[in-house]
């Protein structure tokens, strides 16, 4: 095995930064309340402090002997941040990669998935590259659409990127639009429902999306997930407006 080098300065640089940090990133292993150095072996390998300064991001931004990363496009979904990271030969020769094609500028972009949460008072994060399968699969078609492509049909990157694209393609239904489920949802009594009217009800001043049962006109609460695949079965849009109703009808 090769023995892992890196200039005294680059060390120094890390050093520095780190104690000038009031603020350290533990990686799901427990609190951190001292400076760190972490190695990290991905796309290259890579020394870097665990210390944030407060006043930059430095998400997927490293840089080894041989290659930079830089951070194309960065997208936060709740808790959890998509980057589109891009890989480029300090010399100037194109990237040869097992997992993506090399684009025509010589770089590769590869996809990135960033876990965050407050566990006991304490902010940590996972972060996990395409090819490893994330299951968080939420990352917008902007982003998907910056990536490289990949060499082979059957990879986890590729499986990815479809669950992000069926993500996507949920759709977001109006208020009075009346869908039928891909399949029947059992509720907590033990019923069932396929056929609902999306409607909402308020809480404080808050309007919260919920759906009407067609077969009971009961009120229930149904995820974006279960919403895949679902069909619309008449527009509320359609239904107030007759030339949109004809229009509607033509693009059937």
């Amino acid at each position: 095995m090769a023995i892992l080098k890196f200039s005294t300065s680059a060390v120094a640089a890390q050093i520095a930064h780190a104690r000038a940090c009031k603020t350290f990133l533990p990686n799901w292993n427990g609190p951190v309340d001292r400076p760190a150095l972490i190695l990290i072996v991905g796309n290259g390998v890579h020394l870097r402090s665990n210390g944030i300064d407060g006043t930059t991001t430095r998400l997927c931004n490293f840089e080894s002997d041989r290659r930079r990363t830089e951070l194309v496009k960065a997208c936060k979904v709740g808790s959890t941040w998509y980057a589109a990271a891009k890989v480029t030969s300090l010399d100037g020769t194109p990237v040869e990669d097992a997992t993506y094609v090399t684009d025509a500028n010589g770089s590769i972009t590869f996809g990135a998935v960033f876990l965050t949460r407050y566990d006991d008072g304490c902010w940590g994060y996972k972060d996990m590259e395409e090819s490893a399968g994330p299951n968080a699969s939420r990352a917008p078609l902007a982003l998907i659409e910056l990536l490289s492509d990949l060499k082979y049909p059957d990879s986890y990157a590729r499986d990815w990127r479809q669950r992000c694209r069926d993500w996507a393609a949920i759709p977001d239904y109006a208020e009075g639009d009346k869908i039928k489920l891909a399949k029947p949802v059992t509720l907590t009594d033990g019923s069932t429902c396929q056929i609902v009217t999306a409607t909402h009800y308020k809480r404080g001043r808050q309007k919260r999306r919920c759906y009407r049962i067609e077969e009971t006109g009961g009120l229930v609460r149904l995820s974006k997930a279960t919403l895949a695949g679902s069909e619309l079965l008449s527009s509320a849009k359609g239904a107030a407006s007759p030339v949109l109703a004809e229009y509607l009808a033509g693009r059937e």
